[in-house]
């Protein structure tokens, strides 16, 4: 299982509310990256991808995402899948945005960086990609 987020700055999660997740970089570069796989996520994270043509939509999708599935997650808690998921890939914001999670940075530790990438956006945005991959 691949687990897609995206954190700002200070490492907070679920950051829907700011509306930085419709920024089209992202849902390109989100595209290109899953192969334009389907993208499976819950009903509250749905919202921020009203257009985005490939999600599954499902509050247990965790459950139900298999083996190759690409899952993103803002306020679901990951670690009871800990042993399902191969890869992480965050996303990050040069800028801070409030928000009631954090991204559990610990979940990283059997994990490697892979790739690291920069899209720059709107004046004065910067988006990183850093691909995690779990160590053997």
């Amino acid at each position: 299982m691949v687990i897609v987020a995206c954190i700002d700055k200070s490492g907070n999660i679920a950051l829907n509310t700011n509306g930085q997740l419709n920024h089209i970089i992202f849902w390109v570069r989100l595209k290109v990256v899953s192969n334009e796989a389907l993208l499976y996520m819950n009903f509250n994270s749905s919202r921020q991808f009203g257009y985005y043509p490939m999600k599954m939509i499902d509050d247990d999708f965790l459950d139900i995402a298999g083996e190759d599935s690409y899952c993103f997650v803002e306020d679901t808690d990951i670690t009871p899948y800990i042993d399902r998921i191969d890869k992480i890939i965050l996303y990050k914001w040069n800028k801070k945005f409030s928000s009631k999670f954090e991204f559990d940075k610990s979940i990283l530790d059997n994990f490697s960086v892979v790739s690291k990438k920069s899209f720059y956006g709107e004046p004065f945005l910067k988006i990183s990609e850093i691909v995690y991959e779990k160590n053997n």
